[in-house]
């Protein structure tokens, strides 16, 4: 039982998502060429009133490419929410691109974001993408449904990354042992090396000082029900008269 070296953890961390997703989305830096299409054209649209912004098909497409980009750095499968969010981004950055006759604005917008992300997971299906090809309904994975997305869980940022060039079907930067239950072989995680390995993988976080940072948050309360209970125990002794 060992963990991989630090040089092949490295690795593979290198490919996977860096961080959730954040609290306020911020748009990304486009290019020279789109950067000036927008100064310019947020500076008719303030000067000559409210004036929306034609993007060229090539712009449009270049634009909604950076955004996808972005997106796929938090999370391939975003919610509603998290779309809309998105957009309203943009719109406070690049008013100018803000719809007429839209009742929010970006509506437009919005179903462009979702196609423009459905279509990189596509590409990135092609490319043999382990996270979407779990999802595939056109291929088979045991113990997965195609019915349903399988998507990470709350403060999961990579629960299904790629297999690194070496590796077997284990989780990658793990050396998973096994153990008998119920006379099946389980994977199992011996080490406490190994436990924070595979907890740093699926949050990014260190496992220590996320516990005991989260710990001091609920310290006084945890102080304080001690010190309740603690009276209440010392009522009981001298109301009973145990231990006396």
């Amino acid at each position: 039982m060992s963990v991989s070296s630090n040089d092949d953890i490295q690795s593979v961390e290198a490919k996977l998502r860096q961080g959730c997703w954040p609290k306020v989305f911020q748009v990304p830096k486009v290019g020279p060429e789109l950067e000036l299409v927008f100064e310019d054209g947020n500076r008719k649209y303030l000067s000559e009133g409210k004036k929306h912004l034609d993007l060229s098909k090539d712009h449009k497409s270049q634009f909604l490419d950076t955004i996808a980009n972005r997106i796929w750095e938090y999370k391939a499968y975003p919610t509603h929410m998290e779309y809309t969010e998105v957009a309203k981004a943009i719109m406070r950055t690049y008013p100018c691109l803000a719809e007429k006759g839209s009742s929010s604005g970006y509506d437009e917008m919005l179903n462009s974001i979702k196609f423009k992300m459905g279509n990189l997971r596509a590409k990135m299906r092609k490319l043999d993408c382990m996270e979407l090809n779990v999802n595939s309904r056109k291929r088979s994975y045991p113990g997965t449904s195609s019915s349903k997305h399988k998507k990470p869980k709350r403060a999961e940022i990579n629960y299904l990354p790629d297999i690194p060039i070496g590796e077997d079907a284990t989780r990658p930067g793990l050396k998973c042992a096994s153990r008998q239950r119920n006379g099946r072989k389980m994977p199992a995680l011996f080490l406490p090396s190994e436990l924070k390995a595979e907890f740093s993988r699926l949050s990014n976080l260190a496992l220590d000082s996320t516990f005991f940072s989260s710990l001091d948050q609920h310290l006084d309360r945890m102080v304080e029900i001690l010190s309740t209970r603690q009276k209440f125990q010392n009522l009981f002794l001298f109301e009973t008269g145990v231990g006396l």
